[in-house]
């Protein structure tokens, strides 16, 4: 046993011999080691990082890395700080006025960059699109009572898709860690804690924007001393009816003067989006009536379902939806990614502001009920 355990060690001596370059002057006057390294570093992603990084700044992005806390789970111990390779964020310029209130908008992208120089991703459209939940694309991030849901109709997403698969096609015939999600599945479990946390560090932040918001808690007087009987449950509840809003102003000439005034925060909408390098295929499998597959076609990009194990731990992120839609794409198209996201946000707009013309009770029920929220408050609910 000894003998061959002394050759094994001897074996993998050589081995590391042949492979390490040595200190870096040794390596650095070998181009050998030299094209070694350019590869090695390739595969660490950080390249493509760097480069997905550029497109978003060269479409008007401030991009950086960012760190977020990954709460735990029941008898998990405590949060552990993890960093996130793309955190991208744009100020719209386009806003409208209601009043003289200006409603502006901002778009938040949170990203991972997934390298692979032998895996292709494989996308299994959803065959009943009327039937697909895209409620959280894009996760609202504010303004909950102010936008209407059914935002992601705004958004040109051709392809969705309910499932994916990994294949090494130059391998297929191999079982062993072929024809997986595992990749794709890891980085949309590392997106959510990510979502997670910076929506509850923005709710943080609404909140003490009305909080402080001069105006805010005199309309918060008025409202509890308003409320009388029955309707009394509403001071401390969020599923307030819209016609008891209506019936307040109706009553308060100084509550409609406050609404009159009314300064909106930002309201911010967040995208998750996996990108994957030039050389990986982000291939769409086609099949007929009977699920036979007859095709593929090199989509470059689409909106992945995504449903996580641990859905419950998520709930403030997804809502009571099972799925959370996220963009995958390869590198080549993301400047088309990002311009569905540029035009689809612009419809969002124009969607809100029609939304509001005749709504303007929504900004009093804005007021109200967001001065109370906090970091692990119940999900804010959705208009219908």
């Amino acid at each position: 046993m000894g003998k061959s355990e002394g050759g094994t060690s001897k074996k993998k001596e050589a081995k590391d011999k042949e492979t390490l370059c040595g200190e870096y002057k040794e390596w650095y006057a070998s181009a050998k080691c030299k094209e070694y390294l350019k590869q090695n570093i390739v595969k660490s992603g950080i390249p493509l990082e760097l480069r997905a990084r550029k497109v978003l700044k060269d479409s008007g992005f401030s991009v950086s890395s960012a760190r977020y806390l990954e709460q735990p789970g029941p008898n998990e111990g405590p949060g552990i700080w993890r960093e996130i390779d793309i955190y991208a964020k744009r100020i719209e310029k386009t806003s409208f006025k209601m009043g003289d209130c200006e409603f502006a908008f901002g778009t938040i992208i949170l990203g991972e960059c997934k390298y692979s120089s032998e895996k292709d991703i494989f996308v299994f459209e959803h065959l009943e699109r009327e039937n697909v939940d895209l409620n959280r694309f894009p996760v609202l991030v504010s303004g909950h009572d102010l936008v209407p849901s059914g935002l992601a109709k705004c958004f040109q997403l051709a392809t969705i898709a309910e499932r994916v698969v990994e294949i090494d096609v130059n391998s297929a015939s191999k079982e062993k860690g072929n024809f997986t999600d595992r990749e794709t599945h890891g980085a949309c479990e590392q997106l959510l804690p990510g979502i997670m946390h910076y929506l509850g560090r923005s709710r943080e932040a609404i909140s003490d924007f009305y909080n402080t918001y001069a105006k805010a808690p005199t309309i918060r007087e008025i409202w509890n001393q308003w409320l009388s009987g029955e309707n009394r449950v509403y001071r401390h509840s969020r599923n307030v009816p819209d016609k008891l809003i209506i019936d307040f102003l109706a009553s308060s000439a100084l509550a409609r003067q406050i609404v009159g005034d009314f300064r909106s925060p930002t309201i911010y909408m967040m995208i998750p989006i996996i990108v994957v390098d030039e050389t990986r295929g982000v291939i769409k499998v086609n099949v007929d009536e009977s699920y036979k597959v007859i095709g593929f076609d090199d989509i470059g990009k689409c909106v992945y379902l995504y449903v996580s194990e641990k859905a419950e731990k998520y709930d403030s992120v997804l809502e009571n939806s099972f799925t959370l839609p996220i963009l995958i794409s390869n590198l080549a198209h993301l400047h088309e990614t990002i311009k569905i996201i540029t035009d689809g946000v612009g419809e969002v707009i124009k969607e809100v502001q029609q939304w509001l013309a005749d709504r303007d009770y929504l900004i009093a029920k804005e007021m109200l009920l967001n001065g109370r929220v906090q970091i692990n408050a119940t999900p804010f609910p959705r208009i219908s």
